[in-house]
Parts: structure tokens; C-alpha cells; sequence
């Protein structure tokens, strides 16, 4: 009552690949789809100029191509990991961000004259400790930088953020502890320039 459907698999329409690396092996459609990938590959490689810059991070970093990003490295930062921000139409650093060394960073503010305007230092150990600009300026300075604060094994944390102005200098910094509980002094410091230190 029912047909009986068999299905049947001739050496014509599949092939094994004896070694992996001889693509002459594979049947000829198969060959003429992976010789023109590794071409594009290959031409994408060889002309970096035609690489698209990245446009939000104010630095000069190409992206890469999507299948170098998924080979393990990432497409936003150099192969160090670090960092850098300008202030917009200059090339004069807002914001530096250092590579981890020995589960350790540092993310360093600058004013316009390229003086240090304040340092916040990372640390990934049994505890983290670790910065993030969250926003800029229009100018390139930072807007707002938070810090994450885990003391390691437990399930409190806290995150602190700080308020830039446009001369990359902080005014304020805000800290809130995780879980929420009931607190009531203020949580808020404001920056003292002329003493560089919280009030």
C-alpha cells in the first residue's frame, strides 16, 4: 500500500576528501566556491586601506574582517588590548586605556594640555575591580566612566560613577552597593580641584 522509497548515494555526487588540504579531491563546485573565498580572503587581507575604520571609539583602529574577529581575536582593539581616545579634530589623548598586564590596567584621564587628570586602576584577581567609559563629550572628553567593584565570592558589589566635564577633569562620583539596602547619608562626592582629592 505504501511505496517504498530508497535513497542512493553515488560516488558522483559526493566525494570524500582523501587529505583535507588537497582540494583537488572535492567535486569541482565545491572547489570553485572555496578558491574563491580563500581569494577574497586573501584580497582582503592584502588591501587594509579598504578596511572600514571604527567610528565610535575615536581611534584609529581598523576593523578586521569578520573572519579574523571569529578566529579569536577581537575586532575593536589592538592585539594588546589597549586603548586609546582622542579629543575630536586632534590628536591629543582624552582617554588611555592600557593593556592587561598581570590581571592588571590602569585607564588614565588627560586634560587638553596632556596633563593627568585622574587614574583608575584594574585588577582581575580573586576580586575585580573594573572601569568603563560609558559616554563622551562632543568634544572627546569623558562623560561618564563607571567602575564595578566585586570583592570576590560573594554576591555584593558595588559600582561607582563618576561625572566628567569637558576638560576631562571629574566634578562628581556616585557609589551604589548591590544588593540595595537602605541607606541615608549621601553616597555622592564631589572633586576638590585645587586639593585633586573627594569631599
Amino acid at each position: 500500500m505504501f511505496p517504498l522509497l530508497v535513497a542512493c548515494e553515488t560516488d558522483s555526487y559526493r566525494q570524500e576528501p582523501k587529505n583535507t588540504g588537497d582540494l583537488k579531491t572535492l567535486p569541482t563546485r565545491e572547489q570553485d566556491s572555496l578558491q574563491q573565498r580563500i581569494n577574497d580572503l586573501q584580497r582582503q587581507l592584502d588591501a587594509p586601506s579598504s578596511v572600514p575604520l571604527k567610528q565610535n571609539t575615536r581611534s584609529a583602529v581598523p576593523q578586521q574582517p569578520k573572519e579574523l574577529a571569529e578566529a579569536g581575536r577581537n575586532p575593536e582593539k589592538p592585539p594588546s588590548g589597549a586603548e586609546i581616545h582622542y579629543f575630536t579634530g586632534t590628536h591629543q589623548p582624552s582617554v588611555k586605556i592600557s593593556g592587561w598586564v598581570d590581571n592588571r590596567r590602569t585607564v588614565t584621564c588627560y586634560n587638553r594640555q596632556g596633563e593627568v587628570t585622574y587614574t583608575f586602576n584594574d585588577v582581575r584577581l580573586s576580586y575585580t575591580e573594573l572601569t568603563s567609559v560609558t559616554s563622551f563629550h562632543d568634544n572627546g572628553a569623558a562623560r561618564e566612566i563607571r567602575c564595578s567593584s566585586n570583592p570576590g565570592s560573594g554576591i555584593q558589589y558595588s559600582e561607582t560613577f563618576y561625572a566628567f566635564d569637558t576638560d576631562n577633569y571629574p566634578v562628581s562620583r556616585e557609589n551604589r552597593n548591590y544588593p540595595i539596602r537602605l541607606e541615608l547619608e549621601d553616597q555622592t562626592d564631589h572633586w576638590n580641584r585645587g586639593t585633586m582629592a573627594w569631599e
